[in-house]
């Protein structure tokens, strides 16, 4: 009895601990889907055929907007190029995928992140991703970052 007990506990306790799926775009887009950005922490690797950049930092303030129909309206800052416009955002398993449409400093103008999800709470959650793409100069960018969101009412 004990044995049962004490997995049933253990079993509803890790189900609790993430959301996956359906059950993390519910929590995205619930309540309006209005995230606030608390702290955004940054990395961002500068490589061009000669030489080799790197800056890090931390910006507080910004917005993302999680619409249930899969647009994403996100105003936010990294380093010193304030990112703010519109993407499309799907779930999948414990993760989100982005795709930023149009985003500054791109070759190809798009670019998919796929953001690992920590559940802080119910009303918080940090993301982590690493960007990596090409920009105009052609110089190689990874951008390592860490968005902390809090839910906004």
């Amino acid at each position: 009895m004990k044995t049962t007990l004490l997995l049933l506990i253990s079993t509803l306790f890790l189900l609790s601990c993430g959301q996956q799926g359906d059950g993390l775009a519910k929590k995205m887009s619930k309540k309006g889907g209005s995230w606030s950005v608390t702290k955004n922490t940054w990395q961002i690797v500068e490589r061009s055929v000669t030489n080799q950049v790197v800056r890090d930092g931390e910006n507080i303030g910004g917005t993302l907007l999680f619409q249930e129909n899969g647009n994403l309206v996100y105003n936010y800052q990294i380093d010193t190029v304030l990112r703010s416009g519109n993407a499309l955002w799907n779930v999948d398993d414990y993760d989100i995928n982005v795709t930023y449409i149009d985003l500054a400093g791109t070759v190809a103008g798009a670019l998919t992140v796929n953001y690992t999800i920590q559940h802080q709470g119910q009303h918080k959650v940090t993301f982590q991703a690493t960007e990596n793409y090409i920009d105009a100069a052609q110089n190689s960018i990874s951008t390592t970052v860490s968005m902390e969101l809090e839910r906004r009412y």
